[in-house]
């Protein structure tokens, strides 16, 4: 079963951009609300808040060494990339609430990092899952953890290490992936759609992070304004920080009738 067109046609990142540009496509508009911000405050002590060592701190060559060395044993054979960004608190409280992210859900990160999407999400729905690919990445969530549930005794949060094309995204209402690599994606996100197609049951939804997917209908673009900006690309607020990061997140929307 495909997914039902709702809104467009658009099947990527780039072309939703254009698309905002010309002012053809419906977005969603993301507006930055003092709830976002308290309910990043809220989560932003308890994430894991590590950073990367830069050129001038002592650990930087076994850092360095061990990203290389990790690389070299997960990612290179299969042409894949490995995580590098999320998003902050503040951001992904906006996402979460735009998206509409139920008490009742079940959602998953493809590609967790170090987990900071996935905690927003475990502190406002039933269970959160992250999936990451790297040791280090991983070990650097599952050192959160704690602190996350000393904050939010209630919550469900569960963090798996390995491949995307192992997991299962059946049980989930809402699957984000923000992995990188535009020639690889296809081939590791195919067992993923796969899935979604196939599954009975309830409606589930998969948000990508600055990418599209051939073949599908999107259902909606979302986009976080900036702050007194008006509706164009430009006012969609860089996902990771970064001014030549992605903008937009498209969503599309699997369900059997």
């Amino acid at each position: 079963m495909v997914p039902r067109p709702l809104v467009n046609s658009i099947q990527g990142s780039k072309e939703a951009r254009r698309a905002i540009a010309k002012g053809s496509v419906p977005v969603e508009w993301l507006e930055i609300e003092p709830g976002d911000r308290e309910a990043a405050a809220q989560v932003a002590p308890v994430v894991s808040l590590e950073q990367d060592p830069s050129h001038g701190d002592p650990g930087f060559a076994s850092h360095n060494a061990a990203r290389r060395e990790e690389f070299e044993e997960l990612y290179a054979a299969g042409r894949l990339d490995p995580a590098a960004k999320e998003l902050s608190p503040l951001l992904a409280a906006v996402l979460l609430r735009g998206v509409g992210l139920r008490p009742d859900d079940t959602f998953v990160d493809l590609g967790s990092s170090r987990g900071g999407l996935v905690f927003s999400a475990a502190s406002r729905c039933r269970h959160a899952a992250g999936l990451e690919l790297s040791r280090r990445m991983h070990a650097a969530a599952l050192r959160a953890v704690p602190g996350f549930l000393a904050s939010f005794p209630d919550a469900s949060v569960l963090f798996d290490r390995g491949d995307v094309r192992d997991f299962d995204v059946s049980p989930f209402d809402i699957v984000f992936c923000a992995i990188r690599g535009a020639l690889s994606r296809p081939r590791v996100l195919k067992p993923v759609l796969d899935t979604l197609k196939n599954a009975s049951g309830r409606r589930r939804r998969l948000l990508c992070a600055g990418f599209g997917l051939d073949g599908l209908q999107v259902n909606k673009v979302y986009c976080i304004r900036k702050d007194s900006c008006f509706d164009n690309v430009d006012c969609a607020e860089p996902l990771y920080g970064d001014d030549n990061g992605p903008r937009v997140i498209l969503e599309y929307v699997f369900r059997r009738d």
